[in-house]
C-alpha cells in the first residue's frame, strides 16, 4: 500500500508540466480544425515535453491538382512549434514543407502506412504482456489520422498516443530528422 501511494504522488506531480504544456498550446494543439485553406488535414502529430515545456503540433494535407483522371498529387506538412515556459513562452514558431521540393516528406508518410499494429489490451483477460513499463518523464507524442477497416476497406478514424520508444515515437524522431531541411517559413503555393 505505501508503495502504490508513493507511486500515485510521483506520477501526478511529474504529470503536471505535461497539462501546462497541453494548456500554453491549446490553439494549436487541437489541430484537426484548423484547416490551410480550403484544405482539411489528414494526419496530425503533437508532442508535449514533461520538463522541457517544448511542444508541437504537427499536421499533414494532401492537394489534388487538375480534374480527373488526370489529377496529380502532392503532400504539404505544418509545423507549429514553441515553449510553454523560459524566455520565448508563448511565442510560436510555425514551419511549412512540401513534397514538390522536398520528396523526403513522401516517404516519411509511406513511413507512416507502415507503424506497427498495437492490439487492445483488456487487463488479465486474453493474451497478456508480461513487460511493464511506466514512464514519468518524456515527450509525449499523439497520432490522429484517418486508416482503413483491413477487413473492408471502410474508412475510420484512429488515434495512437505514447512516449518514448513507441511506434509513433520512433516514426515522428526519424520524420524529423529526415525533414531537418525542407523546413521553410513562407506556405506552400497551391499551383
Amino acid at each position: 500500500m505505501r508503495q502504490s501511494v508513493l507511486l500515485l504522488a510521483v506520477a501526478l506531480s511529474v504529470g503536471a508540466p505535461v497539462s501546462a504544456v497541453a494548456q500554453s498550446a491549446s490553439d494549436e494543439l487541437d489541430i484537426r480544425h484548423q484547416p490551410w485553406p480550403r484544405r482539411e488535414a489528414f494526419a496530425g502529430v503533437t508532442t508535449s515535453g514533461a520538463r522541457s515545456g517544448s511542444w508541437s503540433a504537427n499536421r499533414f494535407y494532401v492537394v489534388h491538382l487538375g480534374a480527373w483522371p488526370n489529377t496529380t498529387h502532392y503532400w504539404v506538412a505544418r509545423r507549429a512549434s514553441g515553449e510553454s515556459f523560459g524566455p520565448t513562452a508563448g511565442q510560436t514558431d510555425i514551419a511549412w514543407a512540401d513534397s514538390r521540393s522536398c520528396p523526403a516528406l513522401e516517404r516519411v508518410l509511406l513511413q507512416l502506412e507502415n507503424l506497427p499494429a498495437a492490439w487492445i489490451d483488456v487487463p488479465r483477460l486474453g493474451r497478456e504482456d508480461e513487460r511493464w513499463s511506466w514512464t514519468l518523464d518524456g515527450v509525449h507524442h499523439r497520432l490522429w489520422t484517418t486508416a482503413r477497416d483491413a477487413r473492408t476497406g471502410l474508412a475510420m478514424s484512429m488515434i495512437l498516443e505514447g512516449n518514448v520508444n513507441t511506434p509513433v515515437e520512433r516514426w515522428w524522431t526519424e520524420a524529423l530528422r529526415r525533414l531537418e531541411g525542407c523546413w521553410t517559413t513562407a506556405p506552400p503555393s497551391e499551383s
